[in-house]
């Protein structure tokens, strides 16, 4: 893991060659040497961790918190929400960083394009929400599915709060419905 983590695909490559466990996890959050390479960018870590046949959807450990709204007199009224933390794929991973190689060679080794996180968000949305039109764009042509709604909201929803006029036209073309209203998260 700490060979993926800084990148050094030799090392990486010597471990597994002498029985180190692809699928390892750490015990805090309990992410894997994939996730780590794919959060860190590191794309000889990910290709090598690929053919090395590692579980390209593990996910991270789903963490409950309770959420308060600090808006005026919301400690009044608001009793709170659980908000679910982690749960991320190494493909969540890219689409929060914005790595759109890291994304397509996890696509291309069967990565899920909408498998979602523990709050529901899917890597279109995580992508979206954080300003990464680019992978937005490939998520899309790899048939992600503009109206997932697993979060209470969809890319489409997170593009326009952004004012990201480029991925609301993409995500349009790709049959976003322009009329779709935010739901509870599931």
């Amino acid at each position: 893991m700490a060979a993926a983590r800084t990148g050094n695909a030799d090392a990486m490559k010597l471990l597994l060659a002498y029985g180190g466990d692809v699928n390892a996890k750490e015990s805090s959050r309990g992410q894997t040497a994939l996730m780590w390479a794919a959060a860190q960018g590191h794309h000889d870590v990910v290709q090598a961790l690929i053919d090395a046949d590692v579980d390209i959807e593990a996910r991270s450990t789903v963490r409950p918190r309770l959420m308060y709204a600090d808006a005026q007199n919301g400690g009044a009224f608001d009793q709170g929400i659980v908000e679910n933390l982690g749960g991320f794929s190494a493909l969540l991973f890219a689409a929060r960083q914005g790595d759109t190689a890291i994304a397509d060679l996890l696509l291309t080794a069967g990565a899920d394009v909408d498998g979602q996180a523990g709050n529901g968000a899917t890597p279109l949305v995580v992508a979206t929400h954080s300003g990464h039109a680019p992978l937005a764009r490939l998520l899309l042509e790899r048939g992600a599915d503009p109206d997932a709604m697993g979060a209470g909201y969809n890319a489409l929803h997170a593009a326009v709060l952004r004012g990201d006029l480029g991925t609301v036209v993409a995500l349009l073309e790709h049959g976003a419905d322009p009329d779709v209203r935010l739901v509870r998260p599931t």
